[in-house]
């Protein structure tokens, strides 16, 4: 099949979209085709890359870039154009009208993340998900749908034809790498900064540990906005906290290379709806490496770690638990080579990306084929 992916919000080298769904199609035989904000515009592991102009503005980049992004997915002519954004549904719902097969990707929840989004007014979140899970009735209810978390689907009782595809390490990568040797007192984290996703409790944690006498240090990979990251450089510089790195936006095989360098994995996300009931990618990746993780105590993820004893589980809202937990880790190396090795086993055996790239095919197929019947593929 040809398969154009689009993309206005995600950089182009999006874990998800990218190197998992792109890549591992384009290695199975497909045409792929990434349309993206920021894309070389050539060939890159076999998939086909069309450039998107950066906006930054989000009203501009909805109103301009996204009709732009279907329209240049339209002229690709493909089998199946698979849509990655919200702002794009309104489109991919008139693409659908000219007779081609489009697919919605739901990477989170929205009306349940617009509740909690610091860039919306709070006075207007709540009167802006109702829009939004309205809009989402008028453009879903016959658009074949992706649902990344199992948890969001329960949501969507009126959308006829879906299936969950995971966001699971693709362990056969990961899984060559050599086994993290654990030899520095290094926590790491990967993923979007942001005080929700607890880059700010991590700072406090270290914080902790020095006054204790525990030298440990923090390697903070991930794109952050230029206010957040101010803040951060702020905290680190009042503590002195020496041995801090935020790094910035890596591409996945050298975030993965780095982060492969350190001690123990950092997963410790809020208490929000979609956090609490969606699985971090990080958290696979870190077992993936052979690293012990540290998560929130939610139930979901503590189904995870207790069940592969991969790892500790704090509270989100304590740095004490947090720092705690770290030290354990980085102050006992037969405990983290132990936790490293199970959560290994685990993504060889369960986690990973391979049954989810088959039911990813499986959904293409399906709705190319015509077969739509209420259910998942």
């Amino acid at each position: 099949m040809k398969i154009v992916h689009v993309s206005s919000v995600h950089v182009w080298q999006d874990t998800r979209v990218f190197y998992r769904m792109c890549r591992g199609l384009a290695k199975r035989g497909h045409h792929v085709v990434l349309v993206a904000r920021g894309a070389p515009g050539s060939r890159v592991d076999g998939v086909d890359t069309v450039r998107l102009a950066e906006v930054g503005s989000r009203l501009l980049r909805s109103l301009f870039v996204a009709p732009i992004a279907v329209l240049k997915a339209a002229r690709e002519r493909a089998d199946v154009v698979h849509l990655h954004d919200p702002e794009l549904v309104p489109w991919g719902w008139l693409l659908r009208l000219t007779g081609q097969s489009v697919v919605f990707d739901m990477h989170e929840y929205l009306p349940g993340a617009i509740r909690s989004k610091a860039w919306i007014p709070a006075p207007l979140r709540r009167s802006i998900a109702g829009a939004w899970r309205a809009a989402e009735w008028l453009f879903l209810r016959h658009t074949p749908t992706l649902f990344a978390e199992d948890s969001y689907r329960e949501h969507y009782p009126w959308v006829r034809h879906y299936e969950v595809v995971l966001n699971l390490p693709d362990a056969d990568e990961l899984l060559a790498r050599p086994v993290s040797r654990l030899g520095r007192r290094r926590a790491v984290y990967v993923g979007r900064v942001t005080e929700e996703r607890g880059s700010l409790l991590t700072l406090e944690a270290v914080k902790l540990l020095r006054d204790r006498g525990e030298p440990v240090e923090f390697l903070c990979i991930g794109p952050a906005s230029e206010a957040h990251r101010q803040k951060l450089v702020q905290k680190i510089t009042e503590n002195g906290l020496d041995g801090v790195e935020l790094a910035g936006f890596m591409a996945q095989p050298d975030a993965v290379a780095r982060i492969a360098d350190g001690t123990v994995g950092l997963a410790v996300l809020k208490r929000t709806p979609n956090y609490e009931r969606s699985y971090p990618t990080k958290m696979f990746e870190y077992m993936a490496l052979g690293l012990p993780v540290v998560t929130s105590n939610f139930e979901l993820y503590r189904g995870v770690v207790e069940g592969a004893s991969c790892g500790l589980c704090v509270d989100p809202e304590s740095p004490h638990e947090l720092a705690d937990a770290i030290q354990r880790l980085v102050s006992d190396p037969a405990l983290a080579r132990e936790f490293g090795a199970n959560g290994r086993r685990a993504v060889a055996e369960r986690y990973n990306w391979r049954s989810e790239l088959d039911k990813l095919e499986t959904f293409y197929a399906r709705i190319r084929a015509g077969r739509t019947a209420d259910g998942p593929a």
